[in-house]
């Protein structure tokens, strides 16, 4: 019986290349098995809010898992059967391209909605999750099957297989297709976003009569989306073009570089500028600094009561209200005529004399006045 066996081991050249991606590769899968450790164990991180954000992680990390069995593989000197070898080149060839077209339009999703968060004071995740998590499902529905149906129904799209001199890929059998794709991945989320972008610094660079917290968050926010999608467009997209235009795999091969350097620096950049993360990590370092001693705190013999904080302000006419906390202002907007809810504001009160950021909510119309216990 003839038996047809494929080895898969990568050239000289190729294993050099490996050795450096490996070299980027283990610190990356590092950062991203702590950052979801603290996710893990940290409720405050368990938001829903940060449903995009950890889709476009959990994506790198699965990149990550990818290149691993990709370099394992790829260095072996066993031979393998027909089946497996077209089994990993298939996987190999839809993880790339796939992972490739979740991250551009996860990014688009979390420009949108915190467009719609800053601009138009509605947050989505608290809403109307249901809507964010069935949009959530259908990105990676729609992501594989636009790849199923171009390689499988239409063919317009080839699985290119390398044994030795590198990775599987897809071929593009005309140019037409080529650019298409292309246009989809890369050229549609570039402009969405821009277009995003620039609508949300044009309305936080006018709003200087909002609340000083709600200003900082609103330009936290910005600054993370603009650091993470810089890092974005300069290493992963040029892997993209190339992934897309040039047939050879020479090229894409020293353009993955970009992508693994992308996956090491993306859960840096969200636990060094995210106040959150930042003050889970400061907690953990010290923890691991004094061997896993609890911090100790000194707790008064006395307890001082704090005085009631006051809602103020006039209804029928263009208000303002505020909150006010030992007789200074915490919390306040112009509003037309309408009050926040009892108990969110009684949330933003707690928020504030624990230090934490005070949010802008306005839910239903109240009294003029009340007072919070």
């Amino acid at each position: 019986m003839f038996y047809q066996c494929y080895n898969m081991t990568w050239t000289l050249e190729f294993r050099q290349i490996g050795r450096a991606y490996l070299a980027l590769a283990i610190p990356a899968f590092i950062f991203h098995v702590l950052f979801w450790m603290h996710v893990a164990t940290h409720r405050a991180l368990r938001q829903i809010s940060m449903l995009w954000v950890y889709n476009y992680l959990f994506t790198d990390i699965l990149l990550l898992v990818q290149f691993f069995v990709e370099y394992t593989i790829r260095t072996m000197s066993h031979c393998i059967a027909h089946s497996s070898f077209y089994a990993f080149c298939n996987v190999e060839a839809y993880t790339n391209a796939y992972m490739t077209v979740l991250e551009a339009y996860m990014l688009v999703c979390l420009n949108i909605t915190r467009y719609y968060l800053i601009v138009k004071n509605c947050n989505i995740s608290t809403q109307y999750p249901y809507i964010l998590i069935l949009f959530n499902i259908c990105l990676y529905l729609v992501g594989i099957s636009v790849l199923l149906l171009q390689v499988e129904l239409f063919q317009i799209v080839k699985l290119h297989p390398h044994h030795n001199t590198g990775n599987c890929h897809f071929n593009y059998l005309d140019i037409k297709t080529q650019y298409g794709n292309l246009i989809i991945v890369l050229l549609i989320p570039i402009i969405l976003n821009c277009y995003f972008m620039i609508l949300t610094t044009i309305h936080v660079r006018r709003s200087q009569q909002a609340v000083r917290s709600q200003r900082s968050k609103h330009l936290q926010l910005l600054i993370q989306f603009f650091v993470v999608y810089i890092f974005w467009l300069v290493l992963w997209a040029p892997n993209v073009v190339v992934s897309h235009i040039v047939s050879i795999n020479d090229s894409n091969s020293y353009t993955r570089f970009g992508s693994l350097t992308s996956a090491l620096c993306d859960p840096l950049i969200f636990m060094f500028i995210d106040r959150r993360f930042l003050k889970v990590w400061k907690k953990t370092s010290y923890r691991i600094i004094h061997c896993g001693r609890p911090l100790r705190q000194i707790y008064p013999t006395t307890i001082t009561r704090v005085p009631d904080a006051t809602v103020t302000g006039d209804t029928g006419r263009r208000t303002s209200f505020e909150v006010t906390v030992n007789n200074k202002v915490i919390y306040s907007k112009l509003e037309l005529g309408r009050f926040p809810d009892f108990d969110m504001i009684a949330e933003q009160v707690e928020n504030a004399t624990e230090g934490r950021n005070v949010e802008v909510v306005t839910k239903a119309d109240k009294k003029a006045s009340c007072s919070i216990l």
